[in-house]
């Protein structure tokens, strides 16, 4: 996950990918319709050579701090996010639903953009990756199916998300192998 606060990038429209771009005097997102264009977003903010870009697990807690639940085989993973801050999730491996519990954001997916506002439910499919500006301090929450009610973090991260599109690509194929046999 990726965190950024939006006043630390230069304040007119800056050309991040060639075809995402954020234009943060109208707040205006405009996203190329595939995951690709979110990593594309995603490595045009760190190739940013700003120290206030925050991408370790450490700054995010103190920009974006985390609460986890856990329940009998669910998990749930809320996020509050301050305004003017835009976050690069992960790409999640199974389908799971997702609350904007309080809050205004533009999210964009691979589907396109759309801004939301709370209180609002989102199923989002395997293979989904959001993107989101928090136009207003939002606060966000993911729920997903923990099986095997793991309470590692790190763990549970690897079982229910992927980093990149490369690792989400191997992941795809190991569970076709497992299909398979």
């Amino acid at each position: 996950m990726l965190v950024v606060k939006k006043n630390y990038l230069p304040y007119q429209q800056t050309m991040l990918s060639h075809h995402i771009k954020f234009n943060y005097m109208e707040k205006n997102l405009t996203v190329n319709k595939s995951i690709s264009s979110i990593q594309n977003l995603e490595n045009a903010i760190k190739s940013l050579q700003s120290s206030k870009v925050v991408s370790s697990k450490k700054e995010l807690a103190k920009v974006a701090p985390l609460n986890h639940t856990f329940a009998e085989g669910i998990y749930a993973r809320e996020i509050s996010i301050p305004r003017d801050t835009i976050v690069v999730g992960a790409i999640h491996k199974k389908e799971h639903i997702s609350f904007l519990l309080s809050g205004e954001g533009i999210f964009i997916t691979e589907k396109g953009q759309e801004r939301l506002k709370a209180p609002c439910t989102i199923v989002s499919s395997a293979g989904s990756r959001k993107a989101v500006y928090a136009v207003t301090d939002l606060v966000f929450t993911n729920v997903c199916l923990n099986p095997k009610n793991i309470k590692n973090i790190d763990e549970l991260e690897d079982y229910i998300v992927c980093e990149n599109i490369e690792e989400y690509e191997k992941y795809l194929i190991n569970e076709s192998k497992k299909i398979i046999n």
